[in-house]
């Protein structure tokens, strides 16, 4: 009994001996976004019951390029990175504060560095594996609806979708028309802040933390034949370096039996106008079985009457009659063909 009493006392004697600190880590592995430092602390913890004076040596470091560094604190002084051994004395039974610092650029990757802690007076020592891992969050999210767009000659098919900032901070959304392979009478119109005329590709706005926008692509086909196109729309911001493309396929048909049962009824066939959108002027298209009395109006979006283009009887064939909108603001506008006792009514775009 008296043995193992003695051994238990060597044996309790011998770790305080041996250990004469333990370290206390709130964080030795960290991530986060590139471009900012992240500081790691840790709490050497004086068990010798004496002072004791602590050398700190950072023996490896492995980063991922030259923009990257880190650099040590004891207590109240931090030290520039090119200081690989640090320390200082610790009171008996008191603890002092170390920190490591990864200094971080903007290229993500992942770096560690290897810290050694030693007590000077009986060379116990301890080690920290300290390790860093960057990447780039998404700052945007982007929604898609149809990417596949069929409809008859003639018809207005519309892409849509929202573009969405999901970051904490401002930023300066982004949408492109980067490829727009159409037939030569379509046209496509992109409208995110603003609805931009057929000739310009990029639109942007500030969104703020939570917000989104809707963006659209509308293509106007033609109505004298069918075909098929493809446009590519990229979507960007100013505080990411990723790009989110996406493509969508158009084409049109030719829908025989309505086609028919207007020759066959005697009725006029609409041709729609072009171009469209259009700035000033378009040409309004139809096609008159017989001799009739024609009247062609226009209307803004709000139902009020803004032009008489014609009211005339006209002979059998095909016209086309100019609209001068030079007076008019950009916007939707409707226009109505009335041939004896039949009617259709078609959209157009005015963007000046």
């Amino acid at each position: 009994m008296k043995f193992m009493s003695f051994l238990l006392i060597l044996f309790t004697c011998g770790f305080a001996l041996g250990q004469s600190f333990y370290l206390s880590a709130h964080d030795t592995a960290g991530s986060g976004e590139p471009g900012i430092s992240y500081e790691m602390d840790v709490y050497i913890v004086n068990t010798s019951g004496n002072d004791m004076t602590i050398l700190i040596s950072r023996v490896t470091e492995v980063l991922p390029d030259e923009d990257w560094n880190t650099n040590m604190c004891f207590g109240e002084v931090c030290y520039p990175p090119y200081t690989d051994q640090v320390g200082g004395n610790i009171l008996a039974n008191d603890s002092t504060k170390f920190s490591l610092t990864f200094n971080t650029s903007e290229q993500a990757g992942y770096g560690e560095a290897l810290v050694i802690f030693e007590d000077y007076g009986s060379s116990y020592k301890d080690s920290i594996l300290f390790t860093m891992k960057t990447e780039r969050q998404p700052v945007f999210r982007v929604t898609f609806g149809d990417t596949i767009l069929v409809g008859p000659t003639g018809a207005e098919l519309e892409a849509s979708g929202y573009f969405y900032n999901i970051s904490s901070d401002s930023i300066m959304a982004y949408v492109s028309r980067i490829d727009n392979d159409i037939p030569q009478d379509w046209t496509s119109v992109l409208c995110f802040k603003v609805c931009l005329p057929p000739y310009l590709d990029t639109d942007s706005t500030k969104l703020g933390p939570g917000d989104s926008l809707q963006y659209k692509l509308t293509f106007y086909t033609s109505d004298s034949t069918d075909g098929s196109g493809l446009a590519t729309l990229a979507f960007y911001s100013d505080r990411d370096n990723d790009t989110v493309f996406q493509s969508y396929n158009v084409s049109t048909w030719i829908d025989a039996i309505e086609e028919n049962r207007h020759f066959l009824e005697g009725g006029f066939r609409l041709l729609g106008n072009y171009p469209n959108p259009f700035n000033p002027g378009t040409t309004i298209r139809y096609y008159l079985p017989l001799s009739a009395q024609v009247q062609i109006t226009v209307y803004d979006i709000l139902g009020k009457k803004v032009a008489q283009i014609t009211n005339r009887r006209q002979q059998a064939g095909y016209h086309g009659v100019y609209f001068d909108a030079k007076n008019l603001p950009s916007g939707a506008y409707f226009y109505r063909i009335q041939v004896g006792k039949q009617m259709q009514i078609r959209k157009m775009l005015l963007l000046k």
